[in-house]
């Protein structure tokens, strides 16, 4: 019962939290309008607050075949136990998005390959809160 209860706690905590820091990035007021709150950009969807990530892309050889591959990691502030993440990249000629599953935002490296022969064009991280 206490450790249930420990575990609430800390997810009230961060959920306050994140609704603390998303008001002081934003400038938003109670009182203020809806039309007041800027609009994210497409690519920034996600919960940001207690989660630092980093992504890139890199490349490996399998055999005489050059592998180029995109990168994310993601720790929260809590070891991996309220967060969660997952990558989205594409891969050059493609006009659609890869993307793995979620994983625990506890400092792992997921990493998401192109086919040989293409280029990553672009790599984003999404994070989203695991209830």
């Amino acid at each position: 019962m206490t450790m249930r209860l420990k575990g609430s706690l800390r997810r009230m905590s961060a959920v306050l939290a994140a609704f603390a820091v998303a008001f002081t990035i934003s400038g938003l007021t109670l009182a203020g309008t809806a039309s007041a709150a800027p609009s994210a950009p497409a690519d920034e969807v996600g919960v940001t607050a207690g989660v630092s990530c980093s992504k890139g892309t890199g490349s490996s050889t399998e055999g005489n075949e050059v592998i180029r591959y995109a990168w994310a990691k993601c720790s929260d502030d809590f070891g991996g136990q309220f967060y969660r993440f997952r990558l989205l990249w594409s891969c050059s000629g493609e006009s659609w998005e890869r993307t793995t599953t979620w994983y625990r935002a506890d400092g792992r490296t997921i990493v998401g390959a192109c086919p040989a022969g293409k280029f990553v064009d672009s790599t984003r991280v999404i994070t989203d809160y695991d209830a």
